[in-house]
């Protein structure tokens, strides 16, 4: 679905399938509003999910099997929204994501790529990341008003978590780098 001039706003869109679901792809020269989306399988692949626009807000849950999903935009939450990939499937953002919701992302052996910070222009309500993430950007960070809950992330340039009124949980925060280890900065309630 393609909106070279405009932007695209639209509702539930459903490709499950039982051997395979459809790919879904949307672009628009300008925001693009998104409500569920579901293109998995549960035995199959499911559908490759690729956005881009100016802004991309989500006000629904997002979810596709061993397939990445892909955020090619800064992303605003418009409701509490979970992201699942699963299986062998990615989940990656280019840049920013923001708004005062829940934020959970779940990938099972695949990788969460993170693009410029979490929360950095409006702090989200909590954030649970489900599995292996990583960002390449220069100190990396992640603002909340409650709860930060990670797996494992890599950020080789920094990172800074900040929760303020919850706690901050993570297996594994590393910033090992081949020259010079990045910064790790943490404040919370709970460390």
């Amino acid at each position: 679905l393609q909106a070279p001039a405009g932007a695209i706003s639209l509702g539930p869109i459903d490709t499950q399938g039982i051997l395979n679901g459809g790919n879904i792809g949307i672009t628009a020269a300008n925001e693009v509003a998104l409500s569920p989306i579901s293109a998995a399988s549960p035995i199959g692949e499911g559908g490759k999910i690729e956005i881009s626009g100016t802004q991309i807000t989500v006000s629904g849950n997002l979810t596709t099997s061993n397939q990445p999903i892909i955020f090619n935009a800064p992303v605003l939450l418009a409701a509490d929204i979970a992201i699942t990939s699963a299986g062998a499937g990615s989940i990656a953002f280019a840049d920013s994501i923001n708004g005062t919701y829940q934020l959970t992302l779940d990938v099972d052996t695949g990788m969460v790529t993170l693009g410029t910070g979490i929360g950095n222009l409006t702090p989200l309500q909590s954030v649970t990341i489900s599995g292996n993430a990583a960002s390449e950007s220069p100190e990396f960070a992640i603002a909340t008003l409650g709860n930060i809950q990670l797996q494992n992330l890599t950020a080789p340039q920094g990172l800074s978590l900040s929760s303020q009124n919850g706690g901050i949980y993570a297996s594994l925060l590393s910033t090992v780098n081949r020259t010079n280890a990045g910064n790790v900065t943490l404040s919370g309630k709970t460390i």
